[in-house]
């Protein structure tokens, strides 16, 4: 992850790692700006031991970011 430029952290719940269905470690990442997501999309999905990432790439064509309270509507 460093080399994407971002640190990350592996996610806890109750003091213990929180391991996926499968037994892999959650990871939480904060790229905070992604300038071209379909390029990053494809880059972490070539990343060897990576199960999945939650860039949902040409699945909607709305996103609605809630923030503390306000809303950000992004249509493509």
């Amino acid at each position: 992850m460093e080399k994407l430029g971002t640190a990350y952290t592996i996610r806890q719940m109750e003091g213990e790692f929180l391991l996926a269905d499968q037994g892999n470690w959650t990871l939480d990442i904060d790229f905070e700006h992604i300038e071209e997501p379909l390029r990053h999309s494809n880059t972490l999905d070539r990343i060897f031991g990576a199960n999945s990432h939650e860039l949902f790439i040409r699945f909607t064509a709305i996103i609605i970011i809630g923030k503390n309270d306000s809303t950000q509507t992004i249509n493509f």
